[in-house]
């Protein structure tokens, strides 16, 4: 059996400078949750959760840019190290949000950090619990004075590169090796025709010899229209829940689940969820009767070869 899976996606809200003044270190953990039929966990769903979670913390103000904004990542390529994470680098700074944004990724294999010892409070209670559907994850995980749970829909997901990849052009080459992405307003210019000069600052390390690739200018050419613009990238469609999962969970477990529980953690199959799977199942038998009969082909024309010689 497949389990049901669920994601979390967390941002530490760590720091709050103003003026070169600490002026708090509140060290806690938002907490983005969510089942498999609600989101995947590519790079528009982290893009989606890093913009609501700064809208969240209210630093996403239109009318008063903030200074400086660091965010720290695990180095993982399929989820963060990638065009459409990076590319908001450049977007949050070109909206007016910050002055100063810089993503940094942390080394394989680096020391755990105020990230991952907050994610193993958000465990402590749920290795010692049994938990029999989502709204129960929900609250075994949401104990914690030091963590924030927030709820995830479908409706939280934008298809961010779509949107991003029509104002900036992709990091072609220069993503893998280098781990600091940094982008200033104060380089901001504009050229003779009109066109909106954005540099882009990428590192290997912040050490002095560290290699540089920097761009000179990460806005497309000939752009549409300029940010901000009050435009929003669109919503992702929506995920649909595996069916076998469904039929196979309804059907093969929900015998062992406490009676209470049953009803949210296996309801039952609707009857179009019952002929997909059905539909499926007799494609894959037609495909393994003819792998079947290929071997049988395959194996004949062997020995009509082999007696040949």
């Amino acid at each position: 059996m497949s389990p049901k899976n669920a994601y979390v996606f967390g941002m530490v809200d760590l720091v709050h400078q103003y003026n070169d003044v600490v002026a708090c270190v509140s060290d806690h953990l938002h907490a983005h949750v969510y089942p498999e039929k609600v989101g995947d966990k590519r790079s528009n769903n982290v893009a989606s959760l890093i913009m609501k979670t700064l809208g969240l913390l209210g630093v996403l103000k239109e009318d008063n840019q903030g200074g400086k904004l660091t965010i720290f990542f695990d180095n993982c390529a399929g989820q963060n190290k990638n065009n459409t994470v990076l590319l908001l680098v450049p977007y949050l700074v070109e909206c007016g949000y910050f002055k100063v944004v810089e993503f940094i990724f942390l080394i394989v294999g680096h020391t755990k950090n105020t990230c991952d010892r907050l994610f193993n409070s958000l465990k402590s209670i749920y290795r010692l619990k049994n938990i029999w559907h989502f709204p129960q994850l929900l609250e075994v995980l949401n104990h914690s004075h030091t963590v924030t749970i927030h709820p995830t829909t479908s409706s939280d997901f934008y298809n961010w590169r779509k949107h991003l990849v029509m104002y900036y052009s992709e990091l072609k080459g220069k993503i893998e090796q280098n781990h600091i992405f940094h982008c200033n307003s104060i380089d901001m210019s504009v050229n003779a025709a009109g066109d909106k000069i954005i540099p882009f600052k990428i590192k290997e390390a912040n050490i002095e010899d560290a290699k540089t690739s920097n761009i000179k200018n990460i806005c497309k050419k000939k752009r549409s229209q300029e940010l901000p613009n009050g435009t929003h990238p669109e919503p992702l469609s929506p995920i649909h829940e595996n069916p076998y999962k469904v039929v196979e969970f309804y059907n093969k477990w929900k015998k062992v689940i406490p009676e209470q529980f049953r009803a949210v953690a296996c309801p039952e199959p609707t009857p179009e969820q019952y002929a997909a799977v059905k539909l499926e199942a007799g494609m894959r038998s037609r495909v393994k009767n003819l792998r079947g009969t290929r071997r049988l082909v395959n194996c004949w024309q062997w020995r009509m070869r082999h007696w040949t010689i």
